[in-house]
């Protein structure tokens, strides 16, 4: 765990000294490898609860706002819905969830979506 911090440390330094867009997505995805190759096979949700709080809370509004447009192109709704619901950001989770479902094309995948909203 003190490698990862001290990683983290080193990024925050490198991040504060260039804020390009690019090597703002290159530290996140860095910081999530080295969240995730430090956690166990049991410790995975952890791990990303862990990596999810300190983007919240750690780093700049541009990175959470990197992640979050990431996170937003992926097919899991999940992703960027637990971000937002860790940045305490609740109806930008809504609208996340039901923007996804909007766009779907098939009523089924509509139903899911809105289903698993429900669980969060």
């Amino acid at each position: 765990m003190l490698g990862v911090i001290r990683y983290f440390i080193q990024l925050v330094l490198l991040f504060f000294l260039f804020s390009d867009a690019d090597f703002i997505f290159s530290t996140l995805m860095q910081y999530e490898r080295a969240c995730m190759s430090s956690a166990s096979a049991v410790d995975v949700s952890k791990a990303q609860s862990t990596f999810l709080g300190t983007v919240t809370t750690k780093f700049t509004p541009e990175a959470f706002h990197t992640l979050r447009r990431y996170l937003g192109t992926t097919p899991d709704v999940k992703s960027v819905t637990n971000l937002l619901v860790r940045a305490q950001k609740f109806s930008d989770a809504g609208a996340a969830v039901s923007m996804r479902a909007i766009s779907e094309n098939d009523f089924r995948e509509k139903q899911g979506i809105l289903s698993v909203s429900t669980l969060l």
